[in-house]
C-alpha cells in the first residue's frame, strides 16, 4: 500500500510519517510505503509521471497551491481514492468534505485521531473494487489485486508475482504458454509485455530506456529487440491518460 504525505513544513511531515509508520507497526499483515512530498508541486510531479498512491494526507495551507485544490485534482484522476486532511485551520472543513475526505485533523496531530483516519482510509482502500486474480502460493490459493501487482516472471516454468507491498509468490507453470498462464494480467490494458519473460504494470514502471525498464523495486526488465518504439508508445499514451485525468 502506497501513502502520499504532502506538508510543506519539514516538521510536520516528519511527524506524519512517524506516526503513519506507527500505525503500521499496530497493523500486522499490512504492509505499506510512505513518500514524503514538501510540496504541492512536487506530488502532482510524481502524479504526472505515472505515479499513483492509495492513499493521500494533505496539508491544506500551503504556498502555490492549497491542498483543498490539490485534492480536486486527485479526485480527477481517481474518485474513490482515500484523502485525508491535516491542517492548522478549521474553515476549509466544508471544503474538505465536498471533495469526501475521509478525515480532517487539526495541527498538532494527535496520534490517536491520524489512527483513526487512517484505519478509515485503509478500510475504503481494501474494499474498492479492484480486478483480483487467483494465484497457486504452495498448497494454497493467493488473492492478488491486479493494481498491485509490479510484474510478472517466468523463468524455467517458474512464475515469480511480486507486488508492491515486497512480496514475492512464485509457482510452476504447469503448462501451456506464460501468457495464457497468467491470463487477465496479459489482457490488461496497464500491462506491458517489452520481453518474453516478463509482463509488467506500467504506473510501477520508474524508467524507461531503449533497452530495458527500471521497476520502482529496482528490477531491471529487458526489452526485446524491435520492442521498444510500441513499448515506448504505449509508455507514453499511459502517461498522458493517467495525466489528462488529473486535468493536467
Amino acid at each position: 500500500m502506497r501513502i502520499a504525505v504532502c506538508d510543506d513544513h519539514p516538521e510536520d511531515l516528519a511527524l506524519l510519517h512517524t506516526g503513519i509508520d506507527a500505525w503500521l507497526t499496530d497493523m500486522p499483515g499490512v504492509r505499506g510505503r510512505v513518500q514524503e512530498f514538501a510540496s504541492p508541486a512536487a506530488l502532482c510531479d510524481r502524479l504526472r509521471q505515472g505515479g499513483s498512491f492509495d492513499i493521500y494526507l494533505l496539508d491544506i495551507l500551503m504556498p502555490e497551491l492549497d491542498g483543498i485544490a490539490l485534492g480536486r485534482m486527485i479526485r480527477r484522476g481517481d474518485s474513490e481514492v482515500p484523502v485525508i486532511y491535516v491542517t492548522s485551520s478549521t474553515e476549509y472543513a466544508l471544503d474538505a468534505f465536498g471533495i469526501h475526505a475521509v478525515g480532517y485533523i487539526p495541527k498538532p496531530v494527535n496520534r490517536q485521531e491520524l489512527a483513526a483516519a487512517l484505519q478509515t482510509a485503509y478500510t475504503l482502500h481494501i474494499t474498492r473494487r479492484r480486478e483480483v486474480i487467483s494465484v497457486r502460493d504452495g498448497i494454497q490459493i493467493a488473492p492478488v489485486a491486479l493494481e498491485e501487482l509490479l510484474y510478472v516472471e517466468n523463468s524455467e516454468r517458474k512464475m515469480n508475482y511480486v507486488l508492491s507491498d515486497g512480496r514475492h509468490i512464485t509457482n510452476r507453470r504447469r503448462g501451456g504458454s506464460f501468457e495464457s498462464a497468467v491470463g487477465p494480467v496479459a489482457e490488461s490494458k496497464e500491462f506491458l509485455q517489452p520481453h518474453k519473460s516478463y509482463f509488467i504494470n506500467m504506473k510501477y514502471i520508474r524508467s524507461l530506456y531503449s533497452d530495458h525498464i527500471v521497476m520502482d523495486d529496482g528490477k531491471d526488465i529487458p526489452i526485446a529487440r524491435g520492442k521498444a518504439p510500441e513499448i515506448r508508445r504505449r509508455y507514453l499514451a499511459f502517461l498522458e491518460e493517467k495525466g489528462g485525468g488529473y486535468g493536467w
